[in-house]
């Protein structure tokens, strides 16, 4: 009887397989976040908006195939652009906007279809981890540093946003990993540096300063002295660059016009979140990194980056190609969110996951294998902890709900007769309150004209933030606070904020303070003039903002 296969299909891995779905457990968990529904017409998240709205602003079947936007790289709108196509051609999904009104629904499943695409990418960047580091030192350190990787707090938690750091980060390691293979003998090197080449381009299609994944795959062709492999990586890394980001030839001038405002973005030092923050090489850790791995891992890291630099093989080289370079990079820049720091994760995984394993195998006493094995799940259970507090935020009814929910509600009330009028110290947009479902549109101000004029009547802002005047002029019934509003400003002190506030203790007196319950097990609060906030970079404060709310104190009886 003829074999149906010449060789046996190979047998998955239990413990990878465990990963992967403890990986995607973590990152599906919460998807719903945020969606846009009767009450916000758009994403929570500022970044998701500006990238649907470019990805269905273009249109396979009119032929409108350019995105005309270059802040990103265009292969992530095409992927958005082509899953709801698809969507629309077999499951019913409707993509011509209407009146938001009645077409949120829809909205909503394309922001779910999109979300999806990158929580597939962040699983598969935790199996790309796995293949690097088993081909570098080992089944058990690349099985480490995979599971490093999914319970990663900060990539589980962007996982699942329809943004462009995790699927930038997943082409990366894609190139990374077939760059890694050439280095350490692919039987077909021209194979290894085509690939490495194809997905570098893709990275940098994404994201653009990822272009510096191109950097190990030059090393690696230096290594193994592959000159015409280095000359096939540069043409593909070109050629597939273009062809996923077509626009930079195209239309080269909007490509170079939003590049620039992307370069001077990063230099702004003027934006009050990182003024007065400090060096980007301390803050990226320090903060970030603090909060987005936990003091625990981070502890681990810094000592598995040393470990690193004690051995110096090959496969530390080629990480270090990309991950010395790109730190530089964002530490040089005066805009340090946290999301900068992703393409670093699965680097950092690779590097804690051989230290881990080499520990475990360490010759010499029982105790220190023991050791070692206890120092292992003490510090990747205390991470899974973390992970579990933070991506549940998302699981839970997000904080604006709750707050518009108490605002609409008699209880808020001043009398039975009408809702209360509505004070916002600063510009309504996605942190803040949803009274109108336009707030948290892609750009900040547009809710304006679009909201219905009964509804405006309500909301006290006349575009000046922290105007003293106004609040006593308008007198409104509330004044609700959002922790994006006040984080910043009464850190700087600013002295129109330090008025403000000094007016509303005067005259309002705190109502109510909606938290998230699971912060009260995870985090401790930072008082700035009475007002409480988390020490978390500000885009890992997306998902559950504190929201504040001050009612007027009834006129003194004559």
């Amino acid at each position: 009887m003829r074999k149906l296969f010449a060789a046996p299909l190979p047998r998955p891995d239990p413990f990878l397989v465990g990963i992967l779905l403890l990986a995607l457990a973590l990152r599906a968990w919460g998807l719903s976040w945020g969606l846009p529904s009767a009450t916000h017409y758009f994403s929570y998240h500022p970044d998701e908006s500006v990238v649907l709205e470019t990805a269905t602003g273009m249109n396979v079947f009119t032929g409108h195939l350019l995105p005309h936007f270059y802040n990103y790289g265009s292969l992530q709108l095409y992927l958005v652009c082509f899953a709801n196509t698809l969507g629309a051609l077999f499951g019913g999904l409707e993509i011509v906007p209407k009146d938001f009104a009645v077409w949120y629904p829809q909205w909503a499943k394309m922001y779910l279809i999109g979300r999806w695409l990158t929580v597939s990418m962040g699983v598969g960047t935790v199996w790309a981890i796995f293949a690097i580091g088993k081909h570098l030192w080992g089944r058990r350190a690349g099985l480490l540093a995979a599971l490093t990787l999914a319970i990663m707090p900060l990539h589980a938690q962007h996982s699942h946003f329809l943004t462009v750091d995790v699927p930038a980060t997943f082409w990366a390691m894609l190139s990374l990993l077939w760059a890694v293979r050439l280095a350490t003998g692919e039987p077909k090197p021209w194979k290894a540096a085509l690939w490495a080449g194809v997905f570098a381009g893709f990275a940098a299609a994404t994201k653009y300063n990822l272009a510096l994944i191109i950097l190990p795959l030059l090393a690696a062709c230096f290594l193994t002295r592959h000159k015409s492999g280095a000359a096939i990586a540069l043409a593909a890394f070109v050629l597939a660059f273009l062809v996923a980001c077509p626009g930079a030839v195209l239309e080269s001038g909007a490509f170079l016009r939003d590049l620039r405002f992307e370069a001077v973005h990063v230099q702004n030092v003027d934006d009050p979140t990182f003024r007065g923050t400090g060096s980007g090489f301390i803050y990226h850790i320090t903060r970030n990194l603090t909060a987005g791995l936990g003091l625990p891992l981070l502890l681990l890291t810094l000592v598995s980056v040393g470990y690193a630099l004690y051995k110096r093989e090959r496969g530390d080289g080629l990480l270090a190609a990309f991950a010395l370079p790109y730190y530089v990079l964002i530490g040089l820049a005066a805009i340090k969110y946290a999301r900068y720091d992703i393409p670093l994760l699965p680097i950092l995984a690779l590097w804690n996951g051989r230290l881990l394993a080499d520990w475990m195998r360490a010759p010499g006493a029982l105790w220190r294998r023991l050791s070692a094995q206890f120092t292992a799940i003490a510090v990747l259970g205390l991470t899974w902890v973390w992970c579990v507090r933070l991506v549940g935020f998302m699981a839970d009814q997000d904080m604006r709900d709750w707050a518009y929910r108490w605002v609409n509600s008699p209880i808020s009330a001043t009398n039975s007769s009408a809702l209360p009028t509505v004070g916002f110290a600063a510009q309504p947009w996605f942190g803040s309150v949803p009274l109108s479902p336009y707030f948290s549109m892609p750009r900040p101000g547009g809710w304006v004209t679009e909201t219905a004029p009964e509804l405006r009547k309500r909301i006290v802002y006349d575009g000046k933030d922290w105007d003293t005047e106004l609040l006593e002029l308008k007198k409104p019934d509330i004044v609700v606070l959002s922790e994006f509003d006040y984080m910043d400003t009464l850190r700087l002190k600013d002295p129109a904020a330090l008025r403000y506030f000094a007016a509303l203790k005067r005259d309002y007196k705190r109502s109510s303070v909606f938290v998230d319950n699971n912060s009260a097990l995870s985090t401790q609060y930072v008082l700035l003039e009475g007002m409480p906030t988390r020490d978390w970079p500000h885009d890992m404060l997306y998902t559950n903002p504190i929201i504040t709310f001050y009612q007027r104190k009834p006129a003194p009886t004559p």
